[in-house]
Parts: structure tokens; C-alpha cells; sequence
């Protein structure tokens, strides 16, 4: 994952480029199931019940 400013922002990995609009969501990376982030990360992956330690912040267009 990329780290600094650059990981947090959607904006700043994206200017320049033409995107459609950005979604903040989560995915786990032990099934690949995705979410909407409401209240955050759930505690466990609703699919496969990895910890939260699986689930990361993903942006989907």
C-alpha cells in the first residue's frame, strides 16, 4: 500500500487522471468480499469471518 499523504487521499491518486465518481469502500483480502463503509470496517468479514485485520479500504468506480 502506498503511504504518506498519497495513501489517504483519493483525490491526490487521482488528480490528473479522468475518473467516473469514487467509492470509499472496504474489501477483504482473504475472500475478496467488498462493503460499504457506513460506521467503518465491520469487525469481521461478514463472508468468510477474517478479522478485521483482513479488511482494507478500497475505492471502487
Amino acid at each position: 500500500m502506498r503511504e504518506g499523504y498519497e495513501a489517504m487521499s483519493v483525490e491526490h491518486a487521482r488528480s490528473g487522471r479522468d475518473f467516473g465518481e469514487a467509492e470509499l469502500m472496504w474489501r477483504c483480502m482473504e475472500c475478496g468480499e467488498m462493503g460499504r463503509i457506513d460506521d467503518g470496517l465491520p469487525d469481521n468479514c461478514p463472508n468468510c469471518g477474517e478479522s478485521k485485520e483482513a479488511l482494507m479500504y478500497w475505492t471502487e468506480d
